[in-house]
């Protein structure tokens, strides 16, 4: 499994369809990936179905900089609605929380058809 690539990313799905976000993890860290974005179920065009951790193989690191990562966290969401959402994810301490100075970001643009 290949890492989610840099910014910008585009998320094509059809509607009824799986997919699946991977960002880099380091398990020691005491960092954390939360998605910010609210689904909320009636009026949301995803739902949340699962949320993992995938411990990345030695053929992913793509550089000796990226090896310091051992894992992905993985969201996996199903496409329920035709339209376009933009899910953006929060990677931060739990004691930093709401410092937006300490938090990296990711924005996925989804769109189903």
């Amino acid at each position: 499994m290949q890492p989610t690539p840099p910014e910008p990313t585009l998320i094509l799905a059809n509607q009824n369809e799986q997919f699946v976000v991977y960002l880099p993890h380091h398990g020691q860290s005491g960092q954390r990936w939360e998605l910010r974005t609210p689904l909320l179920e009636e009026q949301s065009i995803i739902k949340l179905i699962d949320e993992d951790y995938e411990q990345i193989e030695p053929d992913d690191c793509f550089s000796r900089r990226k090896c310091h990562y051992h894992y992905y966290k993985i969201f996996k969401f199903l496409a329920e609605k035709v339209g376009s959402i933009d899910l953006e994810f929060v990677n931060g301490h739990c004691w930093t929380k709401g410092n937006n100075n300490s938090e990296q970001k990711r924005v996925f643009h989804v769109e189903i058809q």
